[in-house]
């Protein structure tokens, strides 16, 4: 009886894992970050009553440019492939580790152990890191050497629910003109686009843990400088 190639263990799909959830790393931390641009941006607003009462329509249009490039790259983060494209997607890489939990195994943990550069652990303290990395990926509920399938399938449950009013305001307003629009009320409020970034940076960080070892707290960047700098001084000074 032969077994299906999704049930192997298969090096050549785990390193298409790990190649593309670094790209993904890339593009979830531009989400955070942009939010974290924009929260700041907000603050400074609010502080200044000339900006926040002024006539100037100039900060409601960042606040339209800010939803709309979030949404399109939440958009594109739950992309599901349309007629088979060749695209970077967070929901298309945990709908194919879904459908291929065997190809990745305790091996897989312990091979980063033994990466170029990688610290030299002593036996017992590598064999306790590989386990409760292990405990966090793998099927132990089953005792099985494979991914747990259960908690990809929720994580893809909650990716769409999170991007569902995302999805559809960026499907029918930004990126198409649709006929019959959306309502005021279906229209994602700040605090739903919020929420979803976090539940796709949450997500993002497991599976960076998971294929890569990598432990990331936030996947905000940590800033070297003041990125306010420049509205610190008068743009157009007195003549």
């Amino acid at each position: 009886m032969s077994v299906h190639a999704s049930r192997l263990p298969d090096p050549a799909r785990v390193a298409r894992w790990r190649s593309e959830i670094e790209h993904l790393r890339v593009v979830v931390t531009e989400l955070v970050m942009f939010r974290v641009d924009f929260e700041g941006f907000a603050e400074m607003v609010k502080g200044d009553a000339r900006i926040l009462h002024g006539d100037s329509p100039f900060p409601i249009r960042v606040r339209t440019w800010y939803v709309d490039s979030q949404v399109m790259r939440i958009r594109r983060l739950v992309d599901q492939g349309g007629q088979g494209g060749d695209v970077h997607s967070l929901r298309l890489l945990l709908e194919d580790m879904k459908r291929a939990v065997e190809a990745f195994g305790r091996q897989n943990i312990e091979e980063l152990f033994d990466a170029p550069g990688a610290p030299d652990y002593e036996a017992e303290l590598r064999d306790f890191l590989v386990s409760s990395m292990w405990r966090n990926a793998g099927d132990i509920v089953n005792d099985a050497d494979r991914l747990y399938a259960k908690q990809i399938k929720d994580d893809l449950k909650t990716l769409a629910e999170a991007s569902d009013r995302v999805k559809r305001y960026a499907d029918k307003v930004v990126a198409h003109d649709a006929v019959e629009g959306l309502s005021e009320e279906e229209q994602p409020r700040f605090s739903e686009i919020s929420a979803c970034v976090d539940v796709i940076e949450e997500i993002t960080k497991r599976y960076i843990a998971t294929l890569t070892g990598a432990g990331y707290s936030s996947l905000s960047p940590v800033a070297q400088y003041d990125a306010f700098d420049i509205f610190r001084f008068a743009w157009k000074p007195p003549a």
